[in-house]
């Protein structure tokens, strides 16, 4: 059995360069913004590989699980959230992060 190495993936390895949308005046503030509340918050919640795939593997053969699980926390309190909240809850808690407060 071949060891699997724990590392990120290529997706979230390309997302912690800065975002291209920054580059572009109109852009680069929300485009920060959002870069700066991922580092805070999200990339805190990153599974190891080894665990995500332990997890994705038991849901898969789980006959009797929800139809939709995640690997990691950020994306179970993502689906929790998603399964109590409307769309205009959704966007209240998503785009006013990235609009910043009206206030």
């Amino acid at each position: 059995m071949t060891m699997m190495r724990s590392h990120p993936t290529d997706m979230f390895t390309a997302s912690l360069e800065p975002p291209a949308a920054a580059q572009f005046g109109d852009h680069s503030a929300m485009a920060l913004r959002g870069a700066t509340l991922k580092a805070e918050r999200t990339d805190l919640m990153v599974e190891p590989l080894e665990s995500a795939a332990s997890t994705i593997v038991d849901s898969i053969l789980a006959p009797d699980g929800p139809m939709r699980s995640s690997c990691d926390p950020m994306g179970t309190a993502r689906l929790e959230t998603w399964r109590t909240a409307d769309d205009e809850a959704m966007f209240a808690m998503t785009g006013d992060g990235l609009l910043g407060s009206a206030e």
